[in-house]
């Protein structure tokens, strides 16, 4: 969770050169024989050519005849939310990052078909859309669509090299993918009545949602003001009851793991009448950015 924080604070700042450290790193520990360039020179040839590349990519992605169909297609919360789900059900799978740190890449030579036709669907509504539309929606329409070109990309490599635990597409889509799950959020749980509960710490304020008319909520961080997580579910902030007598013990800032930095403990409830609940023990650090302990 630490280098995820930290990845989406690059990101947000600096999306190119969160590659070029991503790919120099790779490159540099993996570099055999001959003398070695330095981190400069791998660092602007790695940068010219994959800008190069994504940038070919999307300009062929551009369909006149799409983007002109599109134009027609209006953007709502539900609809949104469909093209969301259908985002998730073609990205690679990646476990959920406060659970794991290690995943399989199982994807088959359909898996590109597919992910290029929605990123190229994305690509183009980003050039249908009005101005005023496209102020609302264009964060969460371009890092979904990043996301799929990271793919698109990069789904070859793995199937080439049968590579199951690569720390380049790691790093780099689940930054991306962090991206677009907060864009999602905010777009489908920041709304008046959503609020469930919210929490403040230092310079931290943690705020739960939940639709009112659906089984569907999300918890948000907010630090010194800027939205740096988000996560979809049903969740509470401290135990799941309120009135359990541990609950003043674990209160958001109060040092639970003893290292004497403030935590922030979240409850989720996965729902049914006879389970379950989950909790999560974050570190409210001083560097920005939350880190899971267990």
């Amino acid at each position: 969770m630490t280098k995820l924080f930290k990845l989406i604070r690059v990101s947000h700042q600096n999306p190119i050169r969160e590659i070029v450290l991503l790919v120099t790193a790779i490159l540099v520990l993996g570099f055999t024989g001959g003398a070695k360039p330095s981190v400069g020179e791998f660092a602007g040839k790695i940068a010219e050519m994959e800008i190069s590349n994504m940038k070919e990519i999307l300009e062929s992605w551009v369909d006149p005849k799409l983007i002109e169909s599109l134009k027609n297609t209006a953007l709502t919360r539900e609809s949104a939310q469909k093209l969301y789900y259908e985002y998730l059900g073609t990205v690679v799978e990646l476990p959920d990052a406060d659970k794991y740190t290690l995943y399989g890449i199982k994807v088959r030579p359909e898996a590109i078909v597919n992910v290029e036709a929605l990123g190229k669907r994305i690509h183009n509504m980003l050039y249908a859309l009005p101005d005023d539309e496209l102020e609302k929606w264009g964060p969460f329409l371009g890092k979904m669509r990043d996301v799929l070109l990271i793919d698109f990309i990069h789904i070859r490599y793995a199937l080439k090299n049968d590579n199951a635990r690569d720390l380049y597409w790691y790093n780099l889509h689940h930054s991306k993918y962090a991206q677009a799950v907060i864009e999602y959020v905010r777009i489908r749980f920041f709304q008046d009545g959503f609020l469930q509960q919210e929490s403040t710490y230092e310079d931290y304020t943690v705020r739960v949602y939940r639709d009112p008319e659906a089984f569907e909520g999300a918890f948000s961080v907010f630090n010194d003001g800027n939205l740096v997580y988000a996560k979809p579910g049903v969740f509470r902030i401290g135990l799941i009851l309120e009135y359990m007598l541990q609950s003043e013990l674990v209160a958001m800032g109060k040092d639970i793991t003893g290292d004497g930095i403030g935590n922030l403990l979240i409850s989720e409830w996965s729902g049914g009448a006879h389970c379950c609940y989950e909790y999560f023990i974050y570190s409210l650090a001083v560097l920005s950015h939350i880190t899971l302990f267990s």
